[in-house]
């Protein structure tokens, strides 16, 4: 399996000055190809990357904020090959599909109807893709009460992603055993905030776990200022396990051991345009 991030920038400020991208990331693997929290830039830099949005049997949306659902629409549109054929998955909160005390429905009818299949994250859904590879899903505690994080089941072993949460108690019993953890960490320590994971969190939640690698991302303007390096340090040096702060265009392939490359540089300047 193959995790590139399309984006490792999250939060209202981050978006808006785009001081990290914020496109989600992609799973790939055993013919497999998995979009999650296409926020704004996915599609135009899975082009960029050579990360074809044509070939996607999966795209997952784990709440109703823009900086993770504003591309799932013209990402369907490459899925289904601008709707002439029936194909792929859209796994959306219940606010990606209908309204919830206020949120949503944030991806229109006619997308839905385009997508082969739509299923709504819950609790303990199952969804069964290629080659034994599963997507779960779990409620979190977001400001967006449909809220989910999921797990990816593979031959290679799961990988968790958190989506948007604050520390709950049954958090760590919903990712025992994954390999790799994601997490949106979007405050750094000692700066808590409703709704979202700080380092002092992460600290918590990677304690319990005990992933193989932990992966702190979705960085809020906070968190970049404080420098996401040094975070990540923090978190390392209390938990004993491997902590990176990922970066933009940042892949990991999980096989029998985990490789991570890291990329420094931009494809586009937004500062030239």
């Amino acid at each position: 399996m193959e995790i590139r991030f399309l984006g490792t920038g999250g939060g209202r400020f981050t978006t808006m000055f785009q001081k990290r991208f914020t496109g989600g990331f992609r799973i790939d693997g055993f013919d497999n190809y998995i979009h999650l929290d296409p926020g704004p830039g996915a599609l135009l830099l899975s082009n960029q990357l050579g990360l074809s949005p044509i070939v996607l049997n999966a795209i997952v949306l784990s709440h109703a904020h823009p900086d993770h659902y504003t591309d799932v629409e013209p990402l369907i549109e490459a899925m289904t090959k601008a709707g002439t054929r029936d194909r792929g998955v859209l796994l959306s909160s219940k606010s990606g599909v209908e309204t919830i005390d206020g949120y949503g429905p944030v991806i229109s009818k006619y997308h839905r109807d385009m997508a082969g299949d739509v299923k709504v994250l819950d609790n303990d859904l199952v969804f069964e893709l290629k080659n034994k590879v599963k997507i779960k899903s779990f409620k979190v505690h977001h400001s967006d009460p449909s809220s989910c994080g999921v797990r990816v089941e593979t031959p290679n072993g799961d990988i968790g992603y958190t989506g948007d949460t604050t520390y709950f108690d049954k958090l760590p019993n919903k990712l025992k055993g994954v390999r790799v953890l994601i997490m949106n960490v979007t405050r750094p320590l000692n700066s808590d905030i409703n709704y979202h994971l700080s380092t002092n969190e992460a600290i918590k939640l990677i304690s319990k776990v005990q992933p193989e690698i932990a992966i702190m991302t979705h960085f809020g303007y906070n968190m970049l200022e404080s420098g996401v390096e040094e975070q990540a340090c923090i978190v390392q040096g209390e938990t004993d396990v491997d902590t990176i702060a990922a970066e933009d265009f940042m892949k990991v392939v999980v096989e029998k051991e985990i490789k991570t490359t890291k990329r420094q540089s931009k494809l586009i300047d937004f500062k030239a345009i």
